[in-house]
């Protein structure tokens, strides 16, 4: 597995500059490809604390990369032009990424739930059940998936898991079959779920 840490940034966008700065941010994804991110995207919340806030996602396989990508940033002329354009960064976490699922050779990945959670049970217990669970996730059309640990930030310690799909219906399927699931019951009595959200993916490389 090469990723080994995501980076998780959420910013604010200025009402009168929506769709101006919309239309820059698919560029920050090529230019967080090439100063070193092994995959990056961006989208938009649907759903949990902050709708309407954009989300944008840096998988690393070393954390000396995250210095290179952001120093790219500092002089880019998109960076720039987004903070002038009224984009105000408000969160930045790094997470451990522990499990790495892809379920498909050609994933489409449209959307993607993150779940944040706390447990005071072993680590390698939640890693194990997490892990047993990918194939719930994979058979009602689950793309791909990732959990961690989140190291730095708000919520430090805490549980993320991220599944990417390709429509809400299969997310709707999902979450239909985890409220039968006495795998997803067990996981639920030792993982304190405490935020969930729901963003559309506009680019991902």
């Amino acid at each position: 597995m090469s990723e080994k840490y995501v980076i998780v940034t959420m910013a604010n966008i200025a009402p009168e500059n929506r769709a101006e700065v919309l239309g820059k941010l698919p560029a920050l994804v090529d230019e967080s490809r090439a100063a070193g991110s092994s995959r990056a995207g961006m989208g938009v919340m649907l759903t949990g604390s902050v709708p309407g806030a954009v989300l944008m996602f840096q998988m690393v396989d070393e954390l000396n990369k995250i210095e290179n990508i952001y120093s790219a940033f500092s002089t880019s002329a998109t960076y720039k032009s987004l903070l002038a354009g009224g984009v105000n960064v408000v969160k930045r976490n790094i997470a451990s990424i522990q499990l790495s699922h892809t379920f498909s050779d050609q994933p489409n990945l449209k959307y993607t739930v993150m779940t944040r959670g706390s447990s005071s049970a072993d680590p390698e217990k939640v890693i194990s059940l997490i892990d047993e669970a990918s194939a719930l996730f994979r058979d009602n059309g689950a793309q791909t998936m990732r959990f961690g640990r989140i190291m730095t930030g708000d919520n430090v310690g805490d549980y993320l898991l991220g599944i990417s799909y390709e429509s809400l219906a299969q997310v709707e399927a999902t979450y239909d079959a985890i409220a039968k699931s006495p795998l997803a019951a067990q996981i639920y009595s030792i993982l304190d779920v405490n935020a969930r959200s729901i963003t559309q993916l506009l680019a991902i490389k």
